[in-house]
């Protein structure tokens, strides 16, 4: 089962590629037994994407600190989280922003990731990113 799940793109440019993460709950059958594991999927926009565990884990929290770094890496790449239900030549999301109104940049990633970590999991929360 699909915990928690964010699609991101980078169009910017000559680029047309796409970073997905995923937490899945594993279940073993038997109640209360599983664990987490963060999977990544990536490539060309429109072709086989590339896949590759990132890790398993005995709780979401430890899962979700991987997923959260992976995301943190690819925003600060130029990638914007993207709500698939419409292309993203279509429709682009607005970047994360902090309480400020200003985007943030990969200087103020690096000053600042718990700021930054909180604003990102604020905005997938809201939806707004």
């Amino acid at each position: 089962m699909i915990v928690k799940s964010v699609r991101l793109v980078n169009t910017t440019g000559s680029h047309n590629k796409f970073y997905e993460v995923e937490i899945h709950q594993n279940d073993y059958g038997f109640a209360g037994h599983h664990d987490y594991s963060v999977k990544a999927r990536w490539g060309k926009i429109g072709n086989t994407p590339k896949e590759a565990d990132k890790g398993s884990f005995d709780s979401v929290e430890r899962a979700n600190v991987v997923y959260q770094d992976l995301v943190s890496q690819k925003l600060a790449k130029g990638y914007i989280v993207n709500d698939d239900s419409e292309p993203p030549s279509v429709s682009r999301p607005q970047p994360v922003r902090h309480e400020h109104g200003k985007v943030w940049t990969k200087a103020n990633i690096e000053a600042n990731p718990s700021a930054f970590t909180e604003a990102l999991r604020f905005a997938l929360q809201k939806g707004a990113a």
